[in-house]
C-alpha cells in the first residue's frame, strides 16, 4: 500500500502478499523474536516493516542487523519519539503488501497463522480477519485465550454496532480493540490512519473507521496471536487530561457515524460514550477523596447515582488489593 501520491512499485518488484508493520520503543529484549516469528511464516510472502520509535535502547541497531541478513526487513526510524499511533502511521505509508498485518513488538505470530488467515479471508470475500490471541507470560507460559471462544464464534461478519459495544468503559478484561486483524490494503487506502493523539483506544478508532467505508469482519475463535502479558497490562492509568482526549475523539466518532447515516452505530457509540462519561465522573470521585475533599466527592455521587455501583464496586476491589498487600509480609 502507498501513500496518497507516492510513487507506483517498479514492474519489476514483486508486490508482497502482506507487509506486517511493527512499532517498537524500548523492544530490544522483545524485537527479535517478533521480527523472527513474521518472517517465519509460510505459503506467504512477506515484508517486515519496523518503524523505530526513537527509542533510547538497542532496538534500532537489532532490526538493523537483523536487516542485513534479510532483505524483506525494512527498518524506518522517528526523529522524535512520537507515539504507536504514529509509527504505525509510517509504516502504513511505507507498507507495500496487498495486506496488513498488526504485530506489537513483544507479541509473536504461530506459524501459519498468515496464510491461515488470509486463506479464510479470500475463501469468505472478507476484507478483514482476525483470530483470538493466545496470552503468554513474561516467562513465556502459555494462560489460555484473551476471548471466550464462543464470543468470537459469529455465524456473520462482525458489525460495527456490535464491535462498538465490544469496546465500553469501566469492564474489567479485553475489550474487541485488542484483536490484530489482517487487513486488505485497499481498506486502508481510503485515507484511514491511526490517530495519534489517543493514550489508549486507537486501535478502536482505526477498526470502527475501516467497518464505516464498509469492510467486511470476519473473526475466527482458535487463537495465532501471542499476546504478551506484563504486570500491569490491564491497569494502565489514565489521567484526566487523557480521558477528556478519548471523550472528545468518542463524540466526533458519534458525529462521523450520524453524518453517515448510521443510527445503529450512533445508537452504540452513544451508550460507549455513557461509560466514558462515567469513568471521568469516578475518576473525579476519587480525586476529591484522595485530595481530602470528601463533601465534594459524595456531593458528586449524590447527584450523579449511576456512580454508585462503581464506586461500591472498584472500591471493593481496592480494599481487596490492600488486605492481600497487608497479609503478604505474614506468609511463611
Amino acid at each position: 500500500m502507498s501513500a496518497p501520491g507516492s510513487m507506483s512499485l517498479p514492474t519489476a518488484e514483486i508486490r508482497p502478499d502482506v507487509s506486517v508493520i511493527i512499532p517498537a520503543y524500548r523492544a530490544q529484549s522483545t524485537i527479535e523474536a517478533a521480527i523472527a516469528s513474521a518472517l517465519d511464516q509460510r505459503g506467504v510472502e512477506v515484508e517486515v516493516v519496523v518503524v523505530e520509535d526513537a527509542s533510547p535502547d538497542s532496538t534500532a541497531l537489532i532490526v538493523e542487523r537483523m536487516a542485513e541478513a534479510d532483505s524483506r526487513i525494512r527498518l524506518l526510524r522517528q526523529p522524535r519519539n512520537a507515539g504507536v499511533g504514529a509509527a504505525r502511521n509510517r509504516a502504513l505509508d511505507a507498507a507495500r503488501g496487498r495486506w496488513i498485518a498488526l504485530l506489537d513488538a513483544d507479541d509473536r505470530f504461530a506459524p501459519g497463522r498468515l496464510a491461515r488467515l488470509l486463506r479464510l479471508a479470500q475463501e469468505d470475500g472478507a476484507d478483514m480477519v482476525a483470530d483470538n490471541m493466545v496470552l503468554v507470560g513474561p516467562l513465556g507460559e502459555q494462560r489460555g485465550h484473551v476471548f471466550r471462544m464462543d464470543r468470537l464464534d459469529l455465524p456473520e461478519p462482525l458489525d460495527a454496532p456490535t464491535f462498538v459495544r465490544g469496546n465500553v468503559f469501566l469492564k474489567y478484561g479485553y475489550t474487541l480493540g485488542y484483536l490484530k486483524p489482517l487487513i486488505r490494503a485497499e481498506v486502508l487506502d481510503r485515507g484511514i490512519r491511526f490517530l495519534t493523539d489517543m493514550p489508549v483506544a486507537e486501535d478502536f478508532h482505526f477498526y470502527l473507521d475501516c467497518l464505516l467505508t464498509g469492510a467486511r469482519w470476519r473473526l475466527v475463535p482458535e487463537g495465532h496471536y501471542y499476546y504478551t502479558v506484563t504486570p500491569g497490562s490491564l491497569s494502565r492509568s489514565l489521567s484526566m487530561s487523557d480521558m477528556e482526549a478519548i471523550r472528545r475523539r468518542s463524540l466526533e466518532a458519534v458525529g462521523k457515524a450520524s453524518a453517515l447515516g448510521r443510527t445503529d452505530v450512533v445508537r452504540a457509540l452513544k451508550e460507549r460514550h455513557r461509560t466514558i462519561e462515567l469513568m471521568i465522573g469516578h475518576m473525579r470521585f476519587v480525586g476529591a477523596l484522595k485530595s481530602g475533599a470528601a463533601a465534594e466527592a459524595f456531593g458528586l455521587a449524590i447527584r450523579r447515582p449511576q456512580l454508585l455501583p462503581y464506586i461500591f464496586k472498584f472500591g471493593l476491589e481496592s480494599a481487596q488489593k490492600r488486605i492481600v498487600r497487608l497479609r503478604q509480609p505474614l506468609v511463611g
